[in-house]
């Protein structure tokens, strides 16, 4: 196995040293050209790993990874994608000994705009989601706060800086009805 440093996630400019970079990816690679990992950097420490191969075990990784310490490690799992380019994109949190705490899901819509947030616990229950809603002129309007079981209890106007009552929201019912509930 060798390591490569870069500069960005992309893996296109190499460092030569990283003694004086607070911020880098080190890419792990199988064969000359395949990474099947890719660690993201802030101050000495790993932030985010990328897992680029699925196939790769995440315990075997978390194991033999000295420079964890003592941070909750986030797994960036590939993007899945969905028809009408809609994707989804997960993220894997573990504690430092390797144990899994919990994901976040990211809806992302084919503007690149992210839509829905959902968090679930180690069993892979909802314990919170957000949807988003972006108006004509592209631009975030509303954050939809859902509870566990998909139910909405906060409506944030972002122009308004404030909560707002669901029945006095800015949208027509049609609108207002495909956000009664996370789904």
């Amino acid at each position: 196995m060798k390591i490569k440093y870069f500069k960005d996630y992309n893996l296109k400019q190499e460092l030569q040293s990283i003694e004086k970079s607070n911020t880098y990816f080190a890419a792990h690679f199988k064969e000359e050209k395949l990474a099947f990992l890719v660690q993201y950097f802030e101050e000495k420490a790993v932030a985010t790993l990328f897992l680029i191969d699925t196939k790769t075990e995440i315990a075997s990784i978390l194991n033999g990874n000295n420079t964890i310490e003592g941070r909750t490690i986030k797994f960036q799992l590939p993007k899945k994608q969905f028809e009408k380019g809609v994707s989804q994109e997960q993220v894997l949190f573990y504690t430092p000994a390797g144990e899994f705490q919990y994901t976040m899901e990211y809806w992302i819509d084919a503007n690149d705009r992210c839509v829905k947030e959902i968090t679930l616990d180690a069993d892979g229950l909802m314990t919170y989601g957000q949807r988003f809603y972006f108006d004509t002129n592209d631009e975030l309007r509303y954050c939809f706060e859902y509870n566990g079981s998909g139910q909405l209890f906060n409506c944030f106007d972002l122009f308004q800086g404030e909560s707002v009552r669901y029945n006095n929201l800015d949208l027509s019912d049609s609108e207002k009805d495909a956000y009664k509930t996370l789904n």
